[in-house]
């Protein structure tokens, strides 16, 4: 009696879907002319990534997180190598980014902060964004010897900031 050929297993398997998305089916019928099913679903948003900051600079802070927070990323800043050692540990980041040359505080340069990361269990394959103030064949030379995976010049451009952060992932 039926007009149109199937085994009728198309309906309960975008149930199975729409449920498992957390999502609801809507149907609206008329006996003789058919029916309607919407499908409605909540909005899938990107997971957010984890990234460490080391630097003291308050200006670089606010850059980095309103640069972190429009791609969906997590920023936890620190300023010493022993701060750092602790939150790779804690929170697992995807990244970290080292202010090389600034001094943290506590007699450690940028450069002496990377290396101590890539010699600890969580650092070594962690990719490394190095960013300076100082931006020379020389510096960069120096970051990349410590262990950086990139570099990037202060001031810098946040599109080009975002594009290397994106490049690391």
């Amino acid at each position: 009696a039926r007009r149109f050929g199937g085994v009728g297993l198309g309906l309960a398997l975008v149930k199975t879907a729409v449920g498992n998305l957390s999502g609801r089916i809507d149907v609206r019928s008329e006996p003789g002319k058919g029916s309607i099913f919407s499908v409605e679903l909540p909005p899938l948003t990107p997971p957010e990534r984890h990234v460490l900051v080391v630097g003291r600079d308050a200006g670089l802070r606010l850059t980095l997180t309103e640069c972190l927070r429009s791609k969906h990323m997590i920023g936890t800043f620190v300023e010493t190598g022993r701060q750092l050692l602790d939150a790779i540990a804690h929170h697992r980041p995807e990244l970290i980014i080292i202010d090389l040359f600034e001094d943290s505080g506590a007699g450690e340069s940028g450069a002496a902060i990377l290396k101590t990361v890539r010699e600890s269990q969580w650092g070594r394959e962690l990719p490394v964004i190095v960013m300076s103030g100082l931006d020379g064949p020389a510096e960069r030379s120096k970051a990349f010897a410590a262990g950086a995976n990139d570099f990037i010049g202060k001031p810098f451009d946040v599109v080009e900031l975002a594009a290397r952060i994106h490049g690391q992932l």
